[in-house]
């Protein structure tokens, strides 16, 4: 961090907690102090030892040990914190997301981890990694995934038999293939390259992009296509194509994302895959939520 920091940059460290798994807090006042004379805070928290590998299934998906209740006061010092999470899962972030001035997910990052996350902490690299499982808004709302079956309970129709929770949305609270970067990215006009495939065909799908951010970055587009009537119920969306542009501020590229017509189809009841004629939705965007 000092390295990439430059001139004037200085880094501070207290250990918030005894051990990776988070357990027992350390010298929590110390690492109080040390944060409150801080410009930012950078809090490395997350799972570990006997909270991953085989076996290690958990009912509450919440920071293990102590690590909120020191979370808790590394807000309370007022200064933005930064939370850097390692874990193996998606954790609920739902009342932790909007106390925190950023949250750089790294999952388990490997021995060169340390080097990327000090890269996307100082800005020596602009981020452009999309999570690839949704994250749940509670834990009440698992199994949450993004390719799920229709409902025939619409979700937002003014009625007593509606497919919503009383309590929380419906949506993830970070739905699969989302992430963000230090610059903004805009897609306009779609386009259908052919309205018509035969089986040996390819679906071709552009759309265009622009950087309207002041720093190059990459984005990571994803073409996801829904067949609105089969022989079976099929999915609302499933991601068949992706692509990752690098952009420079201001510019504007058409990109096209094509998925083999043979890959469209589906397994029945006895295994057998078939193709089937009719036709298909294509939605193209940036996660499985933010979709033209």
């Amino acid at each position: 961090m000092k390295r990439l920091g430059g001139a004037g940059f200085s880094v501070s460290y207290a250990p918030g907690v005894t051990t990776y798994c988070g357990k027992e807090m350390g010298d929590k006042q110390e690492a109080i102090r040390t944060a409150a004379a801080s410009d930012v805070i950078v809090a490395v928290l997350g799972e570990d030892c006997e909270f991953m590998g085989e076996g290690a299934s958990r009912t509450r998906l919440n920071l293990p040990g102590v690590q909120e209740e020191l979370l808790d006061a590394l807000i309370a010092t007022g200064r933005p914190v930064v939370l850097v999470l390692a874990t193996g899962r998606p954790l609920v972030l739902t009342h932790i997301k909007d106390r925190v001035a950023a949250l750089v997910q790294t999952f388990h990052s490997g021995s060169e981890g340390r080097t990327a996350i000090a890269e996307v902490l100082t800005g020596a690299v602009n981020p452009s990694g999309k999570v690839p499982m949704s994250f749940p808004r509670a834990v009440g709302q698992i199994p949450v995934y993004y390719d799920h079956l229709p409902t025939g309970r619409p979700e937002k129709v003014r009625q007593r038999y509606e497919s919503i929770f009383m309590d929380e949305a419906n949506q993830p609270l970070y739905p699969f293939g989302f992430g963000l970067s230090f610059t903004k990215f805009a897609l306009a006009d779609v386009k259908v390259e052919e309205p018509r495939i035969s089986i040996q065909g390819k679906l071709r799908v552009s759309v265009q992009i622009t950087n309207r951010g002041e720093r190059a970055g990459q984005e990571v587009l994803q073409l996801y296509v829904r067949q609105p009537v089969a022989t079976v119920s099929r999915p609302v969306r499933q991601l068949k194509a992706f692509a990752k542009v690098s952009l420079q501020p201001g510019e504007m590229r058409r990109v096209v994302l094509e998925v083999s017509a043979a890959a469209l189809g589906f397994h029945d009841a006895k295994g057998r895959y078939a193709v089937e004629p009719g036709g298909f939705e294509a939605l193209i965007g940036t996660s499985s939520r933010d979709l033209l």
